[in-house]
């Protein structure tokens, strides 16, 4: 049977195991010492489990805790034969030292737990930036060596423009209904330009998309954008037959310009690569004036046909070919506020140097020569009629950093507006144009209010 014992000091009731009796039990309420009689002994031994004392310190001290049984309670220590209050006292401060240094050394623990996780985390980003560091000053270096090359070549009499005022301006479709819609919301068309009766005339077989903001717009509320497909040969047009390349001309739509894309005449046809295709396709983009006039097309039908875009406020952008075509025609179309470039080939006679110095070269291509001067954005600094913004990756394989520095020094020294964007990025041709070319480029432009 149990032992029933109440603290003198609190009150409180307990019933204890048999085994106890004779022994002393603090109180779980007051820490009061109880002193257990040696008689009524209980059947319900199951309560309490005894922990034996050679898994403690003190030989004379055991704990009860907690048994299967159905009240199971808290851990009551107990000790062998009688205390005085003095000995519970320092029981309980050793209690008390026990469970202090427990914390104290989880404390410490966590500490230097929390150290070296810090050590490690500042020794990792002192590396990081140790090796960021390195990196930055190896492109410095890259970029002095690069400029300490440039040679900027004394600018020469201003050369004959392309005539692009004299050609005649198509009849312009209307835009006609949206195909899909791509980006954030942005509704794509696609412009057919056909004439039978002229198909001979240059820029009268176009192919434009474009892009409308989403919203209603006020008439002259939005400015205007116009790209040229990338990838050309520079003695070939292109084409911008499909309807899922975006990298180039979206990003401007999502800042508010309407934007269009439009071919360039004279596409190396697939099926027709032979010499003869490729001489074909060359005497077109040089009747074309080397893509100007298709840019000219595409803001004549921009203004006669979307009557949202601000003609104050018409941009030409492009990449790598594309960026030399929006060079070239800075100098040729006064009615663009500025003009931005990627990876271009500025130069473009030594560019063509390969093709001006093949066997027979001007007889596959009539005029070569004379196309290839006239069509450099190089010859025609002098002549540019509005701002420039110049990105040019330092690791690009495919056109020099330093053409593009040349053709920036050559523009200051003809008292143009130039930004050569700075520091010069990574990333190759194509990825630079795409992660920090554009986001620069549409930048400078809202910085000029332009979008």
């Amino acid at each position: 049977m149990p032992i029933e014992v109440t603290c003198s000091k609190c009150g409180q009731e307990y019933q204890l195991k048999d085994t106890l009796a004779g022994k002393s039990v603090r109180c779980k309420q007051c820490q009061a010492t109880i002193e257990v009689p040696d008689q009524r002994l209980i059947n319900d031994v199951d309560e309490y489990e005894v922990v034996p004392e050679d898994e403690y310190e003190e030989p004379d001290i055991v704990v009860a805790r907690p048994g299967s049984g159905k009240r199971s309670k808290s851990s009551v220590r107990v000790k062998s034969g009688k205390r005085s209050r003095s000995s519970a006292t320092d029981e309980s401060s050793g209690t008390m030292k026990w469970v202090v240094g427990c914390l104290a050394g989880a404390v410490v623990c966590c500490v230097v737990l929390c150290a070296g996780i810090g050590f490690f985390v500042r020794r990792a980003a002192d590396g990081f930036q140790l090796e960021m560091n390195a990196a930055k000053q190896a492109a410095e270096l890259q970029i002095e060596a690069e400029r300490a090359t440039i040679e900027v070549p004394p600018a020469g009499p201003p050369e004959a423009l392309y005539p692009l005022s004299q050609y005649p301006i198509p009849d312009f479709p209307e835009l006609g209904p949206e195909l899909l819609r791509v980006g954030n919301n942005v509704a794509l068309h696609r412009v057919q330009l056909h004439s039978a009766t002229q198909s001979a005339q240059p820029a009268f077989q176009m192919t434009m998309h474009v892009y409308m903001p989403p919203g209603e717009a006020a008439a002259g509320s939005r400015p205007l954008v116009i790209v040229a497909p990338a990838g050309s040969t520079l003695i070939t047009g292109n084409s911008v037959d499909g309807l899922d390349y975006h990298d180039e001309t979206l990003p401007y739509a999502e800042a508010g310009a309407v934007t269009i894309m439009f071919s360039l005449d004279g596409p190396l046809m697939e099926d027709d690569e032979s010499v003869a295709g490729f001489g074909r396709a060359y005497q077109k983009f040089r009747d074309a004036a080397a893509g100007t006039l298709n840019a000219k097309v595409a803001i004549d039908f921009a203004l006669a046909k979307l009557p949202s875009v601000d003609p104050q406020r018409i941009m030409i952008a492009g990449h790598s070919s594309a960026g030399t075509l929006a060079l070239l025609d800075a100098a040729h179309e006064p009615r663009l506020a500025a003009a931005l470039a990627y990876c271009p080939c500025t130069d473009v006679e030594t560019r063509l140097g390969w093709v001006l110095n093949l066997y027979q070269g001007e007889r596959m291509f009539a005029d070569l020569a004379e196309f290839a001067k006239k069509s450099s954005p190089m010859t025609h600094t002098s002549q540019v009629q509005c701002p420039i913004f110049l990105f040019h990756a330092i690791d690009d394989d495919n056109t020099p950093y330093s053409d593009t520095m040349k053709y920036h020094e050559r523009l200051k020294a003809d008292g143009k507006e130039s930004t050569m964007s700075e520091p010069p990025a990574k990333g190759g041709h194509y990825d630079s144009m795409i992660e920090a070319g554009i986001p620069r480029g549409i930048q400078w432009l809202k910085d000029r209010g332009l979008l």
